[in-house]
């Protein structure tokens, strides 16, 4: 389980400079998002055979944990109690640098006072934990047999 979080976080990790650099480039930020969860999906995949749908979610989930933790921060209002409002959002769009592409896409309705975005950064942890865990949830679901495959055989 240790290699699928390490494996996580170095595409996640190169992932932010790339998406924050191409985003100079029309249409270049939104290739490299795809490709992100494409390599998001495939690394999902690949682990599915070699740990069980709750260890695929627990790596899943302390990949995301930086974003988890952001946003249990503003729905908790520690951010307006120790007035770093703008300080975790603006970490949180780093985090989430990988998607900003397709938040972008999004047009910029006011919701309670905030831009909509600041809801959709909320989401964007849990979603992409799932996103992640859909291949161990879908084979499970179909009925695949949960014996361990051999990756090496």
């Amino acid at each position: 389980m240790f290699k699928a979080i390490v494996r996580l976080y170095i595409i996640h990790l190169s992932a932010i400079p790339a998406i924050a650099f191409s985003m100079y480039f029309p249409g270049l930020d939104l290739l490299l998002a795809l490709l992100y969860l494409f390599l998001i999906w495939l690394e999902g995949l690949r682990v599915n055979h070699v740990l069980s749908p709750l260890e695929q979610a627990v790596s899943g989930f302390l990949w995301q944990l930086p974003s988890v933790l952001l946003v249990l921060a503003v729905i908790w209002e520690w951010d307006l109690s120790l007035n770093l409002s703008y300080y975790l959002i603006f970490i949180m769009q780093i985090w989430q640098t990988p998607i900003l592409p397709f938040i972008s896409l999004v047009p910029t309705w006011i919701i309670n006072a905030r831009p909509f975005y600041y809801y959709l950064l909320l989401v964007a942890g849990p979603l992409m934990i799932l996103f992640y865990t859909a291949p161990a949830y879908k084979g499970s679901l179909l009925g695949r047999d949960d014996k361990k495959m051999n990756p090496l055989a």
